[in-house]
């Protein structure tokens, strides 16, 4: 669709972007192929395997789990802070130094706001999950006689 409109074969208007739209035939199309096709035994048995455990000690790969969502929430404020002051703050200088509007400078400064917050969801959604199933591997290692 882009190679489309950037040869003039289409116009599209401003709010139909290419990327939305084929974002949108690719979702219709995997509902619809989802609807019309069965998953087979093979196929099922593959999947179970993909979501079993391999770990041996959970207690272990829970606490290096934990690590890693932390550090992911710390880099999210580390690049939202560094993106804020060396990119939206940069940018503002020039902005402000060729009499540009402050205005124009908005879309830098949620950029950086956006992807720190973007790491630190991701960061605490791991945490959250490692947590869960911890508590969860912990139900069932109590339940066992």
């Amino acid at each position: 669709m882009s190679l489309m409109v950037q040869a003039e074969w289409v116009s599209l208007p401003v709010y139909l972007h290419p990327v939305i739209l084929s974002t949108l035939v690719a979702l219709v199309a995997i509902v619809i192929v989802s609807r019309l096709t069965h998953v087979s035994q093979a196929e099922s048995e593959y999947r179970a395997f993909l979501h079993r455990s391999p770990v041996e000690n959970e207690r272990s790969w829970a606490a290096v789990s934990r690590r890693v969502a932390g550090a992911t929430m710390l880099a999210g404020v580390a690049v939202g802070a560094f993106l804020w002051w060396q990119y939206a703050g940069s940018l503002a200088a020039l902005a402000g130094r060729f009499g540009v509007a402050d205005s124009a400078v908005t879309g830098a400064y949620l950029l950086a706001t956006g992807c720190g917050v973007m790491l630190v969801i991701a960061g605490a959604v791991g945490f959250r999950l490692v947590s869960a199933r911890s508590t969860k591997a912990g139900s069932a290692r109590m339940a066992k006689p």
